[in-house]
Order: C-alpha cells, then sequence, then structure tokens
C-alpha cells in the first residue's frame, strides 16, 4: 500500500479529531467514555488475550434468526427510502441467483429441484425484506446498511440467512438422493475449508504485525489459533463482544485480537515479545503508551500541558522500543546476524527513536498553542496522533543500519513478505467468494489475479485503517482487476460484482463512500 493516509472523514472532518465541548471546565478531560478515550482504546482489549484476561468461545456460525416484526421491542419505526428497499431486494436477489446457479451445477439438479430452491429462496428473500422494513430506530446506528458489501455477508447479515434458507430447502425440501447429497455436501466442505484456511491465515497476519513472528512461531500460534476460534467468521474486525450491537455498526467497540483467542504463549514467545504483549494490555492511555491519540484540552495551563507531553513522549519512546525490540529478534533469529550486527541494530534504534520523538514533541507542542491561539475562551479538545512505528522505520539512520546490518537477499524476509501477502490474498478472494459463490477454478484464477495486486510484507496502517482493513482489501480488487480478468465470471455473478461496486466511487487512485452518518471514508489504492 502506498504512503497516501487512509482517511476517515466525518461532516467535513479530517482523521484529526476535534470535539468542540462547551463551558466544560478542564478537570474533565479525564472522564471516563468520552470520545477521545474511545477511539484511544482499541489496543488495550486488542490483546488482553495475550494475558489470559478473557476467555475467547469459537463457535460455528447458524442461520441467524429472522425476528418477526411483531415480536420487536418497542422501539421508533424506521422509514425506509425506496432506494435502500429496491437496493437492497436487488442485492438478496443476485445472491439467491449465484447460489441457484452454484448449488445447480455442484449437485446436479433436475429441473424440479431447481424450482423448490428457487421457491425457497424466493420465500426468503420475502421474509427477509419484511422483517427489515420493520426495523427499529437503533437500525440509525449503523455506519453502513445490512446490504453493504461485506456487512451483507457477515455473521448477522442478510446473506446467511438466504443461504441457510437454501440449505435447509435442499435438505428438507428438494430431498437429493445420495449421491446428489454427498456432491453438494464435499463441495460445501470444501468452500468452507476454504473460507477456514483463509480466516486463519488473516488472524495470524494480524497478531504477526505486532509480535513479528519466525515460521517456527507463526505454525505454533496457527495450531493454537485453529483450535481456539471460529474460522468460519467472514471477517473479524467489524466483530465486537456485544454480539446484539455488532449488527448495528462496522468499526469495532473491541479490536480483533481481543476476539480471536485467549492464550499464554510461554514456551515460544521470546522475552521481548512478552514484554511486548504486556505493555500492550496496560491500562489504556495516552501516558501508558497504548493510546494511537494524545488528548489535549485547550483551556489547560501550560505547566500542565508541558508535563503531560513530557510524560506521554517517555511513553510513547518505550512503545517504540519494544516495536523494534521484536524485529531486531526477527532478524537475529533469522538471519544469522553477529552481536555486532545486533548491537548496531539496537543502538540505531535508540538513536531513530530520539530523533522521531524530539520531533513529535516539537511539532505537538506547536500545534497545542496553534490550537489555545485559535480556540481562547473556549474548552476544546484536540487529539493529536502518537508517532507512529512507521515513521520509525523510514528513518534514514534505522533504515541505513538495517541495510548494512541485515543481508538484503535475506530468504526468510523474503519468505516472510511472501506469507503476509498469500494470507492476504486468499483472505480477499474469500471475501469475494462469499458474495459470488465461486466456482474452484474461478478461485484459483482470482488467487493468481489478487496475489499481483497486493502489496508484500508488512503493510503500515492507521487505527482507521485496521478498523476498516476487510473494506480496504476489498477495494483493490473491485477497482483493479481489468474486464479480461473477470471474464471468468458468470452473468449471474457479474451481476453480484456490479451491486458490490455500486456504493463506491473511484477517483485518481482513490475509492470513496458515504456512510449513514454523512461522513465519508476515502481509500488509497495501491499503485
Amino acid at each position: 500500500m502506498d504512503s497516501r493516509r487512509f482517511i476517515t472523514t466525518q461532516r467535513g472532518l479530517a482523521f484529526l479529531l476535534v470535539l468542540l465541548i462547551a463551558d466544560v471546565p478542564a478537570t474533565a478531560q479525564q472522564k471516563p467514555g468520552t470520545a477521545v478515550e474511545k477511539m484511544a482504546s482499541a489496543i488495550e482489549r486488542a490483546l488482553k488475550a495475550l494475558t489470559g484476561a478473557e476467555e475467547a468461545r469459537p463457535a460455528r456460525p447458524v442461520r441467524p434468526a429472522m425476528p418477526a416484526a411483531g415480536f420487536r421491542p418497542a422501539q421508533e419505526a424506521v422509514a425506509r427510502p425506496a432506494k435502500d428497499v429496491d437496493t437492497r431486494l436487488k442485492r438478496l436477489q443476485s445472491h439467491a441467483a449465484v447460489m441457484q446457479e452454484w448449488f445447480d451445477l455442484q449437485a446436479e439438479l433436475t429441473e424440479p429441484q431447481q424450482r423448490e430452491l428457487a421457491a425457497a429462496l424466493e420465500a426468503s428473500i420475502s421474509d427477509s425484506q419484511k422483517s427489515w422494513k420493520a426495523g427499529d430506530a437503533q437500525d440509525r446506528q449503523r455506519v453502513f446498511d445490512d446490504f453493504f458489501p461485506i456487512v451483507f455477508t457477515d455473521l448477522t447479515g442478510p446473506a446467511l440467512y438466504l443461504e441457510g434458507a437454501g440449505t435447509e430447502a435442499v435438505k428438507d425440501k428438494v430431498a437429493l438422493p445420495e449421491k446428489q447429497a454427498n456432491q453438494l455436501s464435499e463441495a460445501l466442505e470444501e468452500r468452507e475449508e476454504f473460507y477456514r484456511a483463509a480466516a486463519l491465515g488473516y488472524v495470524l497476519n494480524l497478531l504477526d504485525e505486532y509480535f513479528f513472528f519466525t515460521p517456527e512461531q507463526r505454525e505454533k500460534m496457527a495450531e493454537i489459533v485453529s483450535k481456539k476460534v471460529d474460522l468460519n467468521a467472514a471477517c473479524y474486525s467489524m466483530q465486537t463482544k456485544e454480539r446484539a450491537r455488532r449488527s448495528f455498526q462496522y468499526f469495532p467497540s473491541t479490536s480483533v485480537i481481543g476476539t480471536v483467542v485467549t492464550w499464554k504463549p510461554n514456551g515460544f514467545f521470546s522475552d521481548n515479545q512478552k514484554v511486548l504483549a504486556v505493555a500492550l494490555t496496560a491500562p489504556q492511555s495516552a501516558a501508558s503508551g497504548n493510546s494511537e491519540a494524545f488528548p489535549v484540552m485547550t483551556a489547560e495551563d501550560a505547566e500542565t500541558v508541558q508535563q503531560r507531553l513530557k510524560d506521554v513522549s517517555a511513553a510513547q519512546r518505550t512503545r517504540l522500543q519494544h516495536n523494534l525490540a521484536v524485529r531486531i529478534d526477527f532478524y537475529e533469529s533469522t538471519c544469522d546476524l553477529s552481536e555486532r550486527d545486533v548491537r548496531r541494530l539496537t543502538l540505531a534504534g535508540k538513536g531513530t527513536m530520539d530523533s522521531v520523538i524530539r520531533a513529535w514533541k516539537a511539532n505537538t507542542r506547536k500545534n497545542i498553542e496553534r490550537y489555545q491561539q485559535q480556540n481562547a475562551g473556549r474548552n476544546v479538545v484536540v487529539a493529536f496522533p502518537v508517532p507512529s512505528i512507521s515513521q520509525l522505520l523510514a528513518n534514514e539512520l534505522w533504515t541505513h543500519t538495517v541495510k548494512s546490518s541485515v543481508p538484503e537477499n535475506s530468504q526468510a524476509i523474503t519468505n516472510r513478505d511472501e506469507t503476509l501477502k498469500d494470507a492476504r490474498a486468499k483472505f480477499v478472494v474469500a471475501m469475494l467468494d462469499r458474495e459470488l459463490w465461486l466456482e474452484p477454478f474461478q478461485r484459483e484464477r482470482l488467487l493468481k489475479s489478487v496475489q499481483k495486486m497486493l502489496p508484500s510484507g508488512d503493510v503500515a496502517k492507521s487505527s482507521y485503517q485496521r478498523n476498516t482493513d476487510e473494506l480496504t482489501l476489498l477495494c483493490i480488487p473491485l477497482f483493479k482487476l481489468s474486464k479480461l480478468e473477470l471474464t471468468i465470471l458468470s452473468p449471474a455473478q457479474r451481476t453480484v460484482w456490479k451491486g458490490m461496486k455500486e456504493p463506491f466511487t473511484e477517483n485518481n487512485g482513490y475509492v470513496r463512500v458515504q456512510t449513514k452518518r454523512n461522513g465519508t471514508l476515502t481509500i488509497p489504492l495501491p499503485k
């Protein structure tokens, strides 16, 4: 992914959050549950599992219940816009068409069997639309509607309900003979196995971004994750602890890794990886180094701001040190470095951290003064992004030392880069498969195409990018695959593809999409 930032805007604001609070005393800055604290809380909850603080319980996805309108809680009704009603109906109908096509092919359905399946899918669509139209006011909290890509095929999305109806119809009404039933069962299992493998690779990548696994560590982690987490889930960054709330939002209230697994990495984690895990589960705040935002109130006096800035700078320096240490461990373990090389990397890391922190501190102090002058007499909370590991890794001192210490043609680094890229590609194709019901040969062809266009190795991500990672990845094939590469899709699949692209606009390498809250997500495509 190129260096252009992924930007989230809400009513025209850039990703730098500015909250205007009228007549609020400075002491209110510590009030729990503020927007700033919520924005800064992802990492603590993300890695609580590393210390065994939470127990993850895997559960195989089942067809979600479709509540009857008459049994919904009494809440304000939502008048569905006619355009949304039509769009959702078309999404369901096109999904049913590719399902029907796939079932026909895999089970070799007869015409009467095809009619039974089509009738069941049509009835399911009618039920889904009826229930959705009777939705309550809580729907307004969504960032995207449930027919938006990814949300549509999520664990509570309408596509899963439709798929459940189709599977039940084949089992209970179509009454397939043993041969057809076995063919269909094998095809469904193969499809699910691809999802499980893709989800496993994606989750391992998410962990790897923090801990820089050696090949042996990644293999051992795969054993743990595959046993502990539900790998049938289409997406992870959109999941939250509160299952009832999860279907009403896109951004997570808890991060992906916190939903993955409860584990204690004794036995195969290095000392530096253990230290990083403990640090990331410390109480959430900029001062502890766990937050990606440093909130300041313009009503604070200069002495208080200066002391807080000093404390945060020290904590962020420690955070960067933890992140660099696991990278140095990886180089030492896999690239056959000498003790001298390790010392050089360690010293370069310290020098780089000092440089990055000094620059951040000076720039933040200048911006604080500017906001205080602009908002004299008012109390405004401004959340400044803290130094990122990508800034450190791009520093000339660090990059020069890595080049001179780590072999340029290191097979270990090449292998890691390719492993991360392959896992991303499989996950992207799995997301496409959820929508398109691909045949195995289509999946393989798309996988080769997607692998060519995805970035290899580590990809620097802002907090916004992590929260919408699947969407960022999905936009790449949606707007980078050529017409020639899409000729492998059937007419029904191309209709689904068109529906997936409909919410987005692309211009000069940027994809934009409007949210239900009048915000805009802007996603840069890789060059």
